[in-house]
């Protein structure tokens, strides 16, 4: 049984994730970032440790950096899950570039059968 996909290519799916990450994600990223790294430069200042700003904002970021590498080793881990039967069974599985290039090429000669071209032959 074959479902319906959403995206006729799986390039078009690429387009469609990467004008989401660029548009939508990486303006959320940066805004969160934004946001954190003014809260630990506002936490590092209330501490009274570091009395010029420059040190205050290299010890903010550093703190950033320790919070994005947990948060990465999180997803790391997320993503071992993967091996773990009952979350397997629920991804869909990535297609293999074979199978891709057959259903581009069943494509190709539907749409110019279609449209009453003829594909080129080679000549010996």
């Amino acid at each position: 049984m074959q479902t319906a996909a959403v995206f006729p290519t799986f390039f078009h799916a690429l387009t469609v994730s990467g004008f989401i990450r660029n548009g939508v994600a990486e303006s959320m990223c940066s805004g969160v970032y934004g946001y954190g790294l003014r809260h630990q430069i506002a936490d590092t200042l209330n501490r009274g440790v570091h009395t010029d700003y420059q040190s205050v904002v290299m010890v903010a970021v550093k703190e950033m950096y320790g919070m994005m590498c947990l948060i990465g080793i999180a997803v790391l881990l997320l993503m071992l899950l993967y091996d773990v039967q009952p979350v397997r069974s629920t991804m869909q599985r990535m297609p293999k570039l074979k199978n891709l290039g057959n259903i581009m090429m069943r494509q190709f000669r539907k749409q110019s059968s279609s449209s009453g071209m003829q594909p080129t032959q080679k000549t010996p």
